[in-house]
């Protein structure tokens, strides 16, 4: 489906651009803000004397972001104008970074799920994993019981480090103010993932335990391949050719596919700010 979606994009690209006026050249820098969302639930918990269920424990999955610095690049030009109004669409690349931490709350302590797993909560999340003989202090150390063998590793920062890549064709409009240098414009933005990696956990093995801290996940599983987002801008001509923007965008769509986030959906909220240059 990505490959196809491409394929029409680049098939669009020289009709569309077959008739160009205010040509554009853009790059910013930007930054996802990205909201925390919480799921409750109440697993089953085993009795560790006799190994069947007898007991639950109720627990909460809080899932939060931290925002990375980017970076957007795109071409773009009007199509149409009529008085001081343009339609104008184009081309662009969106590099965008964040940092993802799961943690799950229970009544007795609050542990990053990448450190440690309560028996009987779902692993779908991500970075789930843990054993029923460890647990973790406070500051996320290790705590063995005794004779109990050390079979995790200390986590490594990096652990939810994530960076996706997108490529959209931004179709608004917009309005042109102060003898045409002052420009503001609305309108949607279709972006296709392109590429996407997030740092975890390495997969774990009781036959196999492993000594690395984490492993690089580049096959996108679990991202939305597709999403639909708002976006807002404003541009001053500084000079003939050169300006600054302004911009923000919101993502109609979830970032991760259906089940693989705690919320039922997860959003872009992006910022951007940069320069431009114009052809004509």
């Amino acid at each position: 489906m990505k490959t196809n979606l491409i394929f029409l994009l680049l098939l669009i690209s020289p009709t569309v651009f077959g008739q160009l006026k205010n040509v554009s050249f853009q790059f910013a820098g930007n930054y996802p803000i990205i909201g925390t969302e919480t799921n409750s639930s109440i697993p089953v918990v085993p009795d560790p004397a006799t190994g069947y269920t007898t007991t639950t424990l109720s627990y909460k999955v809080e899932e939060s972001f931290a925002g990375r610095p980017g970076f957007d690049l795109n071409v773009n030009a009007d199509v149409h104008q009529f008085n001081k109004f343009f339609i104008r669409t184009g081309l662009g690349i969106s590099f965008i970074r964040f940092k993802r931490t799961i943690t799950v709350t229970s009544a007795f302590q609050s542990i990053p799920t990448g450190f440690f797993l309560l028996p009987g909560i779902p692993s779908q999340y991500g970075n789930l994993i843990g054993g029923n003989y460890l647990t973790r202090d406070e500051q996320g150390n290790i705590v063995r019981l005794p004779d109990a063998p050390l079979l995790f590793p200390q986590p490594d920062p990096k652990i939810g480090e994530t960076t996706t890549l997108y490529l959209s064709l931004p179709v608004v409009i917009g309005r042109n103010f102060v003898k045409d240098r002052l420009q503001v414009k609305t309108g949607i933005v279709p972006a296709i993932l392109m590429h996407a990696t997030e740092i975890k956990l390495p997969a774990y093995s009781f036959t196999q335990p492993t000594t690395s801290n984490y492993q690089k996940d580049s096959s996108g599983d679990g991202f939305n391949s597709l999403l639909l987002n708002l976006t807002f801008e404003t541009s001053f001509k500084i000079t003939k050719r050169w300006g600054t923007q302004l911009g923000a965008l919101y993502s109609f769509s979830s970032i991760y596919d259906d089940g693989k986030s705690v919320g039922e959906k997860v959003n872009y909220a992006v910022v951007n700010a940069g320069i431009c240059y114009h052809l004509n």
